[in-house]
């Protein structure tokens, strides 16, 4: 379990190489082609070519010395649909950690990091559905995920690799969190998501940042925190072996995500720890969802009858919004008369307020208009579409 401080900013079957000799009157000795493409020549080769590849992306084994059964861990076999995605990747862990890559590379370049604890699965089957979201869209930028960082953790269900915390020992050479940090600063990864489930986060998601955090941390950090509630701060008991730690000490910007891991049903955690994904990835250009602002709830109740004369009028949204291009065009309409009622607008949070500045009429249905580029998000996304509503008043 990690403390937390929040703020108020945002809050590897070693693949032999084979060697056949044929003897037919001269030896002749035949070199045959490892079985493991690139990786044959040295062993602690990160990324090798070993891929069964779409149009969209490439997969490989990064790291051969983590290979695990992750199927084996009950949670994860029970929570993952098996597409033909999800079993090629569980296929392959059991030969070593997966790296997929994304994009055409113009643009940014992202890495993500996934349950580098075996026992944090909410974090795997996020990636995993984020994966299945994502793998036949053509983008701009690069994107690589490692889906399970250590597979044979994984499939114990252990937080520990040989015993030691693998999110502590990131700054020594040929560890796996090592390698993967190496592999960021390689191959000039700008942002790294290091994603992650743990005890004590609560029904709320989490997004820690490092102590110095970097301007562009901290406008990603806020965009994620805008689009999905999440709670922001520090771990007090931050290690230069962190994996997000040693990457920003690189100059990469690093966040970690996280969800409850003991106390909320698996596929809760991991459904929300999905959404920090999506938002994540979205703010640097990569597919998300269509996040855009929505009415979630409003007051009165949409059709609502014998309302009161001046009962306040509210609009609830899913998200943070603020004003935009037309938002002095939202109105509020008696449908008898089919005039305008002076109003006065104002936004709190997720909230639009409306407020007459006169008593409203008996028995009247009054509508409320909100074009749809009338309010936007954090990110400018306006509305999808104009929205509507009416109700009618009472006697008083």
């Amino acid at each position: 379990m990690f403390k937390k401080t929040t703020f108020n900013d945002f809050s590897y079957q070693d693949n032999q190489t084979h060697f056949l000799i044929i003897l037919m009157g001269i030896p002749i000795l035949v070199f045959m082609v490892s079985l493991s493409g690139s990786y044959a020549t040295n062993v602690n080769t990160v990324g090798s070519n070993v891929s069964l590849n779409s149009s969209h992306y490439k997969i490989t084994i990064f790291d051969h010395t983590v290979g695990g059964n992750v199927v084996a861990n009950p949670r994860i076999s029970q929570n993952i649909p098996k597409t033909d995605l999800s079993n090629q990747i569980f296929q392959m862990t059991k030969n070593g950690s997966v790296l997929l890559k994304f994009g055409n590379g113009n643009g940014p370049k992202l890495l993500m990091s996934v349950g580098i604890h075996g026992n944090e699965i909410q974090a795997n089957i996020a990636a995993m559905k984020y994966l299945e979201f994502i793998k036949d869209k053509q983008f701009n930028g690069t994107l690589y995920i490692i889906p399970f960082d250590i597979p044979c953790d994984t499939a114990l269900n252990t937080r520990y690799y040989k015993g030691m915390d693998p999110n502590r020992i990131a700054n020594i050479p040929d560890t796996p969190s090592w390698k993967i940090v190496q592999f960021a600063k390689n191959n000039g990864i700008n942002y790294l998501l290091d994603v992650h489930s743990g005890g004590g986060v609560g029904s709320n998601r989490f997004i820690y940042v490092n102590h110095y955090f970097s301007n562009r941390e901290k406008n990603w950090v806020s965009y994620i925190t805008y689009k999905t509630l999440s709670s922001t701060g520090y771990d007090s008991a931050d290690s230069a072996g962190m994996i997000r730690v040693s990457s920003h000490n690189y100059g990469i910007n690093s966040i970690t995500l996280e969800t409850e891991r003991d106390n909320t049903p698996v596929m809760t955690a991991a459904n929300a720890e999905f959404k920090m994904i999506l938002a994540a990835a979205q703010y640097l250009g990569f597919p998300g969802t269509n996040y855009h602002p929505k009415v979630i709830s409003t007051y009165p109740k949409v059709n609502a009858i014998r309302i009161s004369l001046t009962a306040p009028v509210n609009i609830k949204f899913n998200e943070n919004i603020k004003s935009s291009i037309y938002y002095s065009s939202i109105k509020l309409k008696n449908l008898i008369t089919g005039k305008y009622v002076t109003i006065t607008k104002t936004i709190s949070d997720h909230t639009l307020y409306l407020k007459t500045s006169t008593t409203r009429s008996k028995y009247t249905w009054y509508q409320v208009t909100i074009p749809k580029a009338a309010i936007k998000d954090y990110a400018d996304n306006n509305l999808l579409a104009n929205y509507t509503f009416k109700f009618k008043t009472g006697s008083i």
